[in-house]
């Protein structure tokens, strides 16, 4: 394994745990359910953490941004899926949101990182 690229994954990650926590939080205390306030967070992070992921963790400049979006959002797709799968039984089991997030987040991170790098940012095949 690539420890300078893990670690790369991990800040990228924390930047995206914020945004979504930030705005699931936000939302939470406007009224919405946990279940609703995640939606727009967990969706906001998958965005920007494809950005930072194919410039700063994976360096993937090889291969188009089309390509790699794509292929990034249906990793993200299994990983969010498996993410908020897991969010929701949390908080219908009564842990608190936050404390959901930060375990379904971990839960979800190698998932995330296996696929992103083996799929998301591969360079093309010839």
């Amino acid at each position: 394994m690539d420890i300078a690229r893990f670690i790369r994954f991990v800040l990228v990650g924390i930047g995206g745990f914020a945004v979504d926590t930030t705005l699931t939080m936000t939302l939470l205390a406007a009224g919405l359910s946990p279940v609703v306030a995640r939606v727009p967070g967990l969706s906001a992070s998958i965005l920007i953490t494809w950005f930072l992921n194919r410039r700063f963790a994976f360096r993937a400049r090889h291969s188009p941004a089309a390509r790699s979006l794509y292929r990034f959002a249906g990793v993200a797709a299994v990983s969010a899926g498996a993410n908020f799968g897991l969010y929701a039984a949390l908080v219908a089991a009564g842990m608190p949101p936050l404390a959901s997030i930060v375990l379904a987040t971990a839960c979800s991170m190698s998932l995330s990182f296996v696929g992103y790098g083996r799929f998301a940012f591969a360079p093309a095949s010839r």
